[in-house]
């Protein structure tokens, strides 16, 4: 291997790793409160702040229905998360199509 191809895969990994801090750093500085810390804590959010969240970043737009639930250990503490996510394009599509034949009558 020569040293010039070790060294673009050197600077691209560390070039990589300096997106994922900043990324990170800059996300969760936009929600007033960490949606994760609370999840975390065992702190649904409240209604307003699951709406508030929908407007401001275009969540109800999407195809798909994600569910995350947290897993507990047998303590009752929090040990991880699990995530169920499904397609509900095809559903929403009848739904609109729905709602602009009743707009016709």
């Amino acid at each position: 291997m020569s040293a010039r191809f070790i060294g673009g895969k050197v600077l691209g990994s560390l070039a990589t790793l300096l997106f994922v801090v900043c990324f990170n750093f800059f996300l969760f500085r936009v929600v007033e409160t960490d949606p994760v810390a609370s999840l975390y804590r065992g702190h649904n959010l409240t209604q307003t702040q699951r709406a508030k969240l929908t407007e401001e970043f275009g969540l109800d737009k999407s195809t798909g229905a994600q569910f995350v639930s947290p897993v507990h250990d047998r303590r009752g503490r929090i040990v991880g998360a699990s995530k169920i996510a499904r397609d509900i394009g095809p559903r929403r599509a009848l739904e609109e199509r729905q709602r602009l034949l009743l707009g016709e009558l």
